[in-house]
């Protein structure tokens, strides 16, 4: 009867862990709290940074991070 219990145990904190959203733009706004026209500015000014540095940059919003701390989630999102 352990075991089968240890493994539900596990399946369930499997599913409850965090999910991280796939960034495929400079600006991801998931948590929608910028405008059209903010974001658009956005992506201009780190499109600019990025073709004259070696610099990259990504801003993300999220509604919240699940628990993780913010430096956890954003190392996350950015693998």
């Amino acid at each position: 009867m352990r075991p089968i219990l240890l493994l539900f145990l596990l399946i369930l904190v499997a599913s409850v862990q965090a999910q991280y959203p796939t960034v495929t733009q400079p600006v991801s706004d998931f948590a929608n709290i910028l405008s059209p026209q903010e974001e658009a500015a956005l992506t201009l000014m780190i499109n600019e940074i990025q073709q004259n540095s070696t610099v990259e940059i990504a801003i993300v919003t999220v509604q919240n991070t699940s628990g993780d701390g913010r430096v956890n989630y954003a190392a996350r999102v950015g693998e």
